[in-house]
């Protein structure tokens, strides 16, 4: 599209835009010339930013907790898909329309005595128009529905687990229910129990938390031939996607930093996402996208994105004239690893970013990134293990995870013999139970030092940035000394 259409269609959507009124929100320009239109809501706020080269830029800010819940940047296309990306925006704030409930889960060891004591809360609930909203699940879903509450509260037999729900779920408040309580099904008292209980944690999470104990990595100096586009697409849980977006430049620097937030997530947010970089740094001579599926020669197979071998590569080499790599996410992180840690000559990465979930694996051994055929290495959903564990629930648990992670890694062992194994995914934090069950399979002294990762967004996005290259050139760029991390 020519610049004088952009910019046509841009002063249109502008127009447009000041004609969305809304119950839902106030609309009012903002910026220092005004060039920016806000929308003030209730329990969120808003923002149509208008930049140089016909660049759009949609963000909405929740008022609770000043987290980001919707961002995304275009540059101005066609009229009625700048037209959808307003209303996904203005989907996210209605979203906020009302403060929403205080969500609560009861669990106990199968959810059908708590299903009883929850619709009794519930009633009670709606008679007296409190603000909370209870539900129910059997221990087996806890994990995997648990992130989407506000607090959860065990029943007396599970009890026991309040330690491991806690690590698992740092997030969200956890306790435990009485027995003489929880036996008489007191309404009374147990809304007592949650109102002490979230009180206590608001109180809690006032104080600053301490640094992590490992420092994610940083790049200090490195040399590149040009200017590196990095991608990582990341879902955690069954939340929103987040597109990590960032530019290094030729000693490494971070030149451009975003992370585009959505609900859903498809080829086309790929091209926003390219088109807005390349329209402000239009000497990127090289991409690299990190993201989940199978990707080979056939291209990239992602079902939940509608991606079914498709030439993500050639599109995206033809569209934007660059030299274009794509690159499994647990691979990325593989790699990032590697080039960080030189004290490491083969690492295995474990990764499982959503509960419930089968995850994947990716591996390097003498400094070489093991992909096999059709780059099927690490794709675990195919272990015999894992279809016969389709009808058992142990895949959700921590200590089922740790049973079935036994079987993955002790295949990878037996195999590879990796010096380092790294485990990301929450229901990984007990590494020393896992190490104790791997001991019920390999003698201890074939186990591996073992990592828990807490994040992986640098890993992943260092990695895509390496995979541009060769991981050889890496290490020799080390060794001289001009390529170097933290």
């Amino acid at each position: 599209m020519e610049k004088i259409e952009r910019e046509q269609n841009l002063d249109l959507f502008r127009q447009w835009v000041w004609k969305q009124e809304s119950e839902d929100y106030q609309m009012h320009p903002s910026g220092l010339e005004k060039q920016k239109i806000a929308l003030e809501a209730e329990y969120c706020r808003g923002e149509v930013a208008f930049y140089p080269e016909e660049i759009v830029e949609l963000c909405v800010v929740s008022k609770l907790n000043e987290q980001n819940i919707f961002y995304l940047h275009f540059q101005m296309g066609s009229l009625e898909y700048a037209k959808e990306r307003f209303q996904e925006m203005r989907e996210a704030i209605e979203s906020l329309r009302v403060k929403p409930p205080t969500k609560i889960l009861l669990s106990c060891s199968c959810g059908i005595t708590t299903y009883y004591f929850v619709d009794k809360l519930n009633q009670t609930s709606d008679l007296l128009n409190l603000d909370y909203e209870f539900s129910a699940a059997s221990y087996t879903n806890l994990y995997s529905e648990g992130s989407q509450y506000d607090a959860i509260f065990l029943a007396p037999q599970i009890a026991y687990m309040c330690d491991s729900v806690k690590k698992t779920l740092p997030n969200v408040c956890v306790e435990t229910i009485p027995p003489k309580l929880f036996a008489a099904y007191d309404v009374r008292q147990f809304y007592e129990l949650v109102e002490n209980t979230l009180n206590k944690e608001k109180i809690t999470r006032n104080f600053p938390k301490p640094a992590a104990e490992h420092q994610e990595p940083v790049c200090h100096n490195c040399r590149l031939a040009c200017q590196v586009l990095a991608i990582a697409l990341l879902r955690r849980d069954y939340a929103k996607y987040h597109a990590l977006v960032r530019i290094y430049g030729k000693n490494g620097e971070v030149v451009y930093n975003k992370d585009i937030i959505k609900d859903k997530f498809s080829i086309n947010d790929i091209y926003d996402i390219c088109d807005t970089v390349f329209a402000r740094h239009p000497k990127i001579k090289k991409v690299c996208m990190a993201m989940p599926g199978i990707i080979n020669e056939q291209g990239v197979t992602l079902k939940p994105l509608e991606l079914d071998h498709l030439d993500m590569v050639g599109i995206l080499s033809r569209k934007y004239k660059a030299e274009v790599t794509i690159e499994n996410d647990v691979n990325c992180v593989a790699l990032g690893y590697y080039a960080c840690h030189k004290e490491y000559s083969s690492i295995s990465v474990l990764f499982q970013p959503i509960i419930g979930r089968v995850g994947g694996m990716g591996s390097l051994h003498e400094g070489k990134l093991i992909k096999g055929l059709r780059n099927v290495a690490g794709e675990i959903q195919y272990m015999p293990i894992v279809h016969d564990s389709l009808t058992n629930p142990l895949w959700k648990t921590p200590e089922g995870a740790r049973k079935l992670a036994s079987q993955y890694l002790s295949s990878v062992i037996s195999i590879l013999g990796p010096e380092m194994i790294l485990l990301y995914g929450r229901l990984f934090w007990d590494v020393e139970e896992l190490r104790m069950e791997l001991a019920k399979i390999i003698p201890e002294s074939y186990i591996p030092e073992f990592r828990h990762l807490d994040h992986v967004k640098e890993y992943m996005l260092l990695g895509a940035m390496v995979a541009c290259g060769s991981i050889e050139e890496v290490w020799e760029s080390m060794r001289k000394g001009s390529f170097w991390w933290r």
